[in-house]
């Protein structure tokens, strides 16, 4: 999946949203739940990019926050 957009980042945006994916990306995958099993690491990495940067545009700025959505996104998406 390729997430297409009109926005640009500073440096210290791409830093947060990069470390923002990479452990909502561990939270799932170090859990003991299906999502784990059933979708392979990169359709993963994926979706919860395109979650992550959607949710920036449209203004959420707490990296915590943004994790919290974007896992949650996925545990929903999967019915866990």
């Amino acid at each position: 999946m390729q997430v297409q957009s009109n926005n640009t980042y500073e440096p210290e945006q791409l830093v947060m949203l990069t470390r923002v994916l990479e452990e909502a990306l561990a939270a799932i995958v170090n859990c003991d739940g299906p999502p784990a099993r059933n979708c392979p690491v990169e359709e993963l990495r994926a979706h919860l990019g395109k979650v992550i940067i959607d949710q920036f545009a449209m203004g959420e700025t707490d990296p915590e926050m943004l994790k919290i959505i974007a896992v949650n996104t996925m545990r929903i998406h999967n019915g866990t």
